[in-house]
């Protein structure tokens, strides 16, 4: 584990009609394979027998994001509010930087001094693309964005509710990463981790939201890309869900409905990011 060193109102309904309303027209190649315009889609949650412990979580609707929170609205939040995130304030944060020989997993990560969700890799490298998952946020920061977007993040319950779609195979892995003709249909890492990327899905690290067929739910990315943030009662760190591009066949192989491990509160990585979900007052 890295350790970092050191209801709603109109107004709040107003911003998150904002934000859906943000993305920016695609390039050529996106709007082939990526989705660019981000919508909350409302499922109904009904299930008697959901992981987590969440029994609150039985015989609700609620409503989760389509795509995981994008830099791009991400940006606009911290235009609005001024926040910092914990990898800003602190000054760093943990990047997959894998060894040459991949033998040695202890240095498969390392702190890099400014990487944060401007700078996925470090300030020395690229600029995050806008469509693409915000990641180096932590469940602190992730709630600050639900917070002030009048949203809070999904429970464990919810998450897996939802990105099961409606299957009942959650615990055969590959039936989430691969169609039945054998085409990637989750962002996973692709050959042998971490000898050799093939990026055969088209990615060699994080894609932009949309790029892969939606679950039965319409929800897209709930398996791979980013692990992704949920709550879980009565702790005050959080449970990542999904998988992320890091996970392979050979490796981690978390990419399933139940794939899932803990999160500690104030730690953030280059593979982790989130979605926010509501549950809509009753009249």
């Amino acid at each position: 584990m890295i350790r970092s060193r050191t209801a709603v109102s109109a107004g709040l309904a107003g911003i998150w009609a904002a934000l859906l309303s943000a993305a920016p027209p695609a390039s050529p190649v996106q709007r082939a394979q990526c989705v660019t315009d981000p919508l909350v889609v409302a499922i109904h949650m009904p299930g008697p027998s959901l992981a987590g412990g969440d029994t609150k979580a039985r015989g609700i609707s609620f409503d989760i994001d389509r795509e995981e929170v994008t830099v791009r609205q991400f940006a606009r939040f911290v235009a609005a509010t001024g926040y910092r995130t914990e990898a800003e304030r602190v000054g760093e944060s943990a990047v997959f930087m894998p060894s040459a020989s991949g033998r040695d997993s202890g240095k498969w990560w390392a702190l890099i001094q400014g990487a944060n969700w401007k700078y996925p890799e470090g300030p020395r490298r690229p600029a995050a693309n806008p469509n693409e998952p915000v990641v180096h946020v932590t469940i602190i920061d992730a709630q600050a964005f639900a917070r002030w977007a009048g949203r809070t993040l999904p429970t464990e319950a919810m998450w897996e509710y939802a990105a099961a779609g409606g299957r009942d195979d959650k615990q055969r892995a590959i039936a989430w990463a691969y169609g039945k003709n054998g085409a990637s249909i989750a962002n996973i890492w692709q050959g042998a981790f971490p000898y050799e990327n093939l990026a055969s899905d088209g990615f060699l690290g994080i894609a932009p939201v949309g790029c892969f067929p939606p679950n039965g739910y319409g929800l897209h990315d709930m398996i791979g890309n980013v692990w992704e943030l949920t709550t879980f009662p009565g702790s005050d760190g959080s449970v990542i869900r999904g998988g992320s591009f890091l996970c392979s066949l050979n490796f981690c192989a978390n990419f399933s409905p139940l794939g899932r491990t803990v999160q500690e509160a104030h730690v953030s990585t280059s593979h982790i990011g989130f979605r926010t979900s509501s549950i809509p007052t009753r009249d």
